[in-house]
């Protein structure tokens, strides 16, 4: 591995900086995972509220879409909770 991670006491901190990092990057991807969806849904919510005039084909496509990205921030709190339970 890395030179400095194999040395003594600078192992230790060298190691609690890799894993930080790692966590703020976890941390940054499951926000994204899961703000993206709740923002397309809200988006999604106020195109149908805003648009008394689409058609029931274009309503029905949103709604579509709708579930699209709840199923998508299921899965994501899913793989969450799974992981969580395994700590």
């Amino acid at each position: 591995m890395v030179e400095w991670l194999g040395a003594g006491d600078r192992r230790g901190r060298g190691m609690r900086v890799l894993e930080a990092a790692l966590d703020e990057a976890a941390r940054e991807r499951l926000e994204h995972e899961l703000r993206t969806p709740l923002a397309a849904i809200r988006a999604i919510a106020e195109i149908l509220l805003d648009e008394p005039h689409l058609t029931p084909a274009e309503r029905s496509r949103l709604v579509e879409a709708i579930l699209a990205e709840q199923a998508r921030l299921a899965r994501t709190l899913e793989a969450l909770l799974d992981q969580l339970a395994g700590e």
